[in-house]
């Protein structure tokens, strides 16, 4: 299959892409300019890095404005330790661009190398950002675009434990955003594991104490690092569309309305949910509008999730839009987010004699199965 990867200068996308050639895949690397300070010098390293390791070479994209516009520690210098080198968007505009990139050429997938939870620092490396940001893509695209992210049960020191063991030049790796001898949190997570003289090139930072080494791991423990990479690479859910699941609830309950959607996403991952959070009066002169956007957003969907909580009331827009979720044709389940007694189906679903269910993961298993038809 063809791949889109989002490279650096960095081990992450240098073994990420090592592991994708292992496995035959045809790749067509990019980089993203994002006007970083310390670019050029990024682009080389990341550019003669491919070049030594026998990769497909990695085009270059010029974003560079981006940095410009947007106030960051990434476009200037570092200025205490630990700071929080935080760019806004550079996930999403790295993961359009690469999407834009695959679209043009017919290409389905694009690669991400982002680590294990443990080794997430910003909120556009979480699994909810990867989610909703998928959803994004296939919507701006009105097509199915999948992110993979090969390297997703790696910590830092697994990625550099393994480009030891492919024998990957470390020391010419190079990822430092402002580009002089500084610290970031980017640079704390590989201040952590990369032994002096084996940090990369000069400009990085000053590494970790050189009489402390990590621990050589085991064959067989890299092996596996392979095989759970190998298995993000090929899983079946990878290639397939996700589920859409529309949300009905009010806000007061939003607490509870989370923790349900984190409850269903573990019973199934493909689950996305789309939800309106309505500040406007269902007669209001904007109304019209704000049903036309809920229209499409249901129509999207292949089943609708009605979460009754403690300050769910009966109102216009939840009426109306379990009337339209019903004239779709659209699969409709009424749950319940508490166990209080006191708590009764709003009225539209007692009318239409809907059922209200205690949500719990054998419900949701067969929901999903049964009901949610792929969209």
């Amino acid at each position: 299959m063809a791949v889109v990867p989002i490279v650096s200068g960095d081990i992450d996308s240098l073994v990420m892409c090592k592991i994708l050639n292992n496995e035959r895949q045809e790749q067509h690397p990019i980089f993203i300019d994002f006007g970083q300070i310390s670019g050029d010098e990024e682009w080389e390293a990341c550019r003669s890095v491919f070049e030594r390791c026998e990769l497909s070479p990695p085009e270059r994209i010029d974003l560079s404005g981006y940095c410009r516009s947007i106030e960051s520690d990434v476009q200037g210098e570092c200025k205490a330790s630990y700071i929080n080198a935080f760019l806004p968007g550079r996930n999403l505009m790295a993961l359009m661009a690469a999407a834009s990139y695959a679209y043009q050429r017919g290409i389905k997938i694009v690669a991400l190398a982002l680590l294990s939870d443990e080794s997430r620092r910003f909120p556009d490396q979480t699994e909810e950002f990867l989610v909703n940001a998928n959803f994004a893509i296939n919507s701006a695209f009105g097509d199915f675009i999948t992110i993979l992210t090969p390297l997703i049960n790696f910590t830092k020191e697994d990625v550099l434990n393994t480009a030891r063991w492919y024998g990957l030049p470390i020391e010419e790796t190079f990822c430092c955003h402002p580009g002089r001898n500084g610290i970031c949190r980017s640079c704390t997570a590989r201040k952590a594991v990369v032994p002096s003289g084996e940090g990369g090139r000069e400009g990085m930072i000053e590494i970790a104490d050189p009489e402390i080494r990590p621990s050589e791991p085991k064959t067989s423990a890299l092996e596996r690092l392979e095989e759970m990479a190998r298995g993000e690479v090929f899983k079946p859910q990878a290639l397939l569309p996700r589920r859409r699941a529309f949300l009905i609830f009010r806000a007061g309950d939003l607490d509870r309305v989370r923790e349900f959607c984190s409850f269903a996403k573990g019973v199934d991952p493909r689950l996305d949910f789309i939800d309106f959070a309505l500040k406007v009066h269902f007669k209001n002169e904007n109304a019209v509008y704000v049903r036309r956007c809920i229209t499409k957003r249901i129509e999207a969907s292949s089943i609708v999730f009605v979460l009754v909580g403690k300050t769910f009331q009966d109102c216009e827009w939840v009426e109306w839009e379990v009337q339209e979720s019903l004239r779709m044709k659209k699969n409709l389940v009424a749950l319940r987010l508490s166990d209080e007694p006191s708590l009764k189906a709003p009225k539209v679903l007692r009318d239409l004699k809907v059922d209200l269910h205690p949500w719990g993961e054998g419900l949701i298993q067969n929901l999903t199965r049964d009901k949610a038809s792929d969209r």
